[in-house]
């Protein structure tokens, strides 16, 4: 015979995935939304990486430094790069208006 208990388990989990799910792909798709947007109205500079963290393993977390060359001010950007040295190079888009709103394309 069917137990009620676990047809009520089997049911919440299904939704509990369901739900999962669906907050993953609507996360996806504000990223995609908001790197589109960059893409479109942001700048794109190159800036140096002045640190570093992460595990080694998967991808880092790096800050970068750019000065316009125009008003001397430096900007500060932190995202996820595969680029992970001190004192290298990497491209960033950001939002001149936010410069917190930036990533960097691989």
């Amino acid at each position: 015979m069917d137990d009620p208990l676990i047809n009520a388990m089997t049911i919440i989990s299904v939704l509990g995935m369901i739900i999962v799910i669906i907050v993953i792909v609507g996360g996806a798709r504000a990223e995609a939304r908001r790197r589109k947007d960059l893409d479109l109205h942001g700048r794109t500079v190159t800036a140096t990486i002045t640190s570093v963290s992460g595990d080694g393993i998967n991808e880092y977390y790096v800050t970068a430094e750019w000065m316009n060359p125009q008003t001397g001010a430096i900007s500060t950007f932190t995202g996820r790069s595969s680029e992970h040295r001190i004192g290298a190079s990497v491209e960033v888009v950001f939002d001149s208006r936010n410069p917190r709103n930036c990533y960097f394309p691989r």
